[in-house]
């Protein structure tokens, strides 16, 4: 699969490419999902335009071998953080993080400098190395 071919296709739309996963499903397909951004915000019809192009490119470049349903939307107000871009998007957001020693932290992603995470928690302000994160998200407190 070339995630640049899509990301091109999204770009064309004015979006930025977030992610792209593959979800499998219970009777042995996947769901192929594309979650794009873009300043303004994400509607109805920028996905099913950008669905529209990005369908038959699938078509002749399959994600994967079987069948599979393609979804186009938003990462959401919740959304996992993958990679040091998304960290960089989502500085000024509540974020909770699992470490790989099995650590979890809570707070606002104040920033990320040479792969180095700084989060604002409760206890103070706490930096992390990218690499030792297994999990994160970005997560809305409803008042």
């Amino acid at each position: 699969m070339n995630n640049e071919e899509i990301k091109k296709i999204v770009e064309s739309f004015g979006a930025t490419l977030y992610d792209v996963e593959l979800v499998p499903m219970g009777e042995g397909g996947h769901i192929f999902r594309v979650s794009v951004q873009k300043e303004g915000g994400v509607d109805l019809d920028l996905c099913a335009d950008i669905n529209a192009v990005l369908s038959p490119y699938l078509d002749t470049n399959p994600p994967v071998k079987g069948k599979y349903y393609l979804e186009v939307g938003s990462p959401g107000i919740e959304r996992s953080l993958k990679n040091i871009a998304h960290f960089e998007k989502s500085i000024g957001e509540l974020v909770r993080m699992s470490l790989k020693d099995g650590t979890k932290l809570k707070g606002k992603l104040l920033g990320i400098k040479d792969g180095v995470v700084e989060i604002e928690t409760q206890e103070g302000n706490q930096k992390v190395s990218f690499g030792d994160i297994s999990k994160a998200r970005t997560y809305f407190e409803w008042k």
